[in-house]
């Protein structure tokens, strides 16, 4: 990995970490608190900066924020290495399932009819993955 790809390591610490502050865990009662929806934004933009970071720095990303489209561009290394930490045996469907939670989510106001859902539980999970992918990577 470059400096560059250090850099994005370091961003998308910066807005896991964030999430993580304001997201209470456990969720009790089932009802989710004020502070989800901005923590699901931080928590699906971070796992697509960490992605970004295993990628060429003159990869051309699109305007698209799919975490599907990007790990699906990983080499099969680092695809295969992140599935290891989750041991998931539904990844590639729950992974579609979050692949847009950063568009769906950050617009939230502008979706009609009932709120959209999401694996909140995947989603910080993916998350983790990626980060201890990523900084093994530094190391």
């Amino acid at each position: 990995m470059n400096e560059k790809s250090e850099q994005m390591i370091f961003h998308a610490d910066s807005f896991f970490n964030s999430a993580q502050t304001i997201l209470p865990l456990p969720i009790k009662n089932g009802i989710l608190p004020p502070s989800t929806v901005p923590s699901i934004v931080l928590i699906s933009f971070a796992c697509e900066i960490y992605i970004k970071s295993f990628l060429p720095s003159k990869t051309k990303w699109g305007r698209d924020h799919s975490l599907e489209k990007y790990f699906k561009m990983l080499d099969e290394a680092h695809q295969k290495e992140i599935k290891e930490i989750l041991s998931d045996d539904t990844f590639d469907k729950k992974l579609s399932d979050i692949a847009n939670a950063f568009k769906d989510w950050r617009y939230i106001y502008e979706l009609s009819g009932n709120l959209n859902t999401i694996n909140l539980g995947f989603l910080y999970n993916f998350a983790e993955a990626l980060k201890q992918a990523a900084h093994r990577a530094i190391r």
